[in-house]
Order: C-alpha cells, then structure tokens, then sequence
C-alpha cells in the first residue's frame, strides 16, 4: 500500500529525518478549475492536449481521479523539511506553490495553501543518509526518471519533455509577471 496523504494530514516528525523522494497529485476537478481559470489561451490548449496523452498519468487516490503533477527530492534536507516547504512555507522556497501562483495569478499564500491542500502527496524515504551522495544519486535518478517517463507539467525546472515545450514556456512567462509584479 502507498504512504498518500493529505496536505493536513503531514506531520514531519512522521518523516524522521531521512532523505527522499515525493509525488504530487491533483485531483482532476481542482486541476481543471486551475486550467479553466488561467487567463492564458495557449496553457489551456496545451492542456487539451495532455488530457489525451498516456505519459499523463491518472490515478484513483482514495477514491478523486487525481493527475500526477509533480516530482520531487530533499537532497541535503530531511523530506520532512522538503515537504513542508511545499505544504506550509511561501511560494518562494516551492516551484510547486509558485505554479499554483502564476496559475491563479496570486501570490497571496492563503490562496496558495487552499490549493496544495487539496492535493496528495505520496513521500517515498531514502535509507541513506541525509546529504549522502548515495542519497543524492538516489533521489536524482528517481526525478530523472519520473520526469522522463511522465507528463509533469508542474515540474518546470529539469523539466525537458518536448511535449511540454509550449506549456513550460508560457507557464514560466506567467510565473516571472506574476511574482515579478511584488
């Protein structure tokens, strides 16, 4: 059984103080209110695209339909530190919270945390040690290749799937006006 939680169900004491690996997931309703408010035509085309695409992963997560957003690694920091930057820090530690922003075009972190926390989070922990370079080979080749092998369109660095060509560079255009404008 997969280790999936909830946003407000995270307790980084639960995590130890291990390095790792996480996904991200949206529920498909959330992700499409998000796609459907964005005043941007050409990530809302893109996004026709992927919802027919097999490299963009759905997946039954206590019972949403779900996309599967986002990969990520604590390398150098516990995945309990990693992880709660994305779900209770501001956008300007998280690229996840940033996408959410630009999406939005929001930088208010109340907006931001509403969002995340409908979201799930599956934590995967390294048994090496945090800052290890076993750690850090680990946690690299597993982005790499979740990254490879997926549509991530929230995975805007590293991220160079030709099929996300159009949608990270408007997506990353909104980023830059969006937190560019504080």
């Amino acid at each position: 059984m997969k280790n999936i939680i909830k946003p407000a169900e995270f307790n980084k004491k639960t995590l130890l103080e291990c390095p790792g690996y996480y996904r991200w997931f949206c529920p498909i309703s959330i992700f499409d209110d998000l796609i459907k408010g964005c005043t941007s035509a050409t990530l809302k085309e893109e996004f026709e695209k992927f919802k027919i695409d097999t490299q963009f992963k759905k997946e039954k997560i206590n019972g949403v339909w779900c996309y599967y957003i986002y990969a990520g690694v604590a390398i150098g920091q516990t995945l309990g530190d990693r992880l709660e930057k994305h779900i209770n820090k501001t956008w300007k530690v998280s690229t996840l919270r940033k996408t959410i922003g630009a999406l939005k075009n929001s930088s208010n972190e109340k907006v931001i945390s509403d969002i995340v926390n409908s979201f799930f989070v599956e934590p995967n922990l390294s048994t090496n040690g945090v800052g290890s370079e076993e750690a850090k080979k680990e946690a690299l080749d597993y982005e790499n290749r979740e990254i490879q092998t997926n549509l991530l369109p929230f995975n805007i660095e590293k991220n160079h799937n030709p099929k996300l060509r159009r949608f990270r560079a408007e997506l990353t255009k909104i980023r830059t006006c969006t937190f560019n404008k504080i």
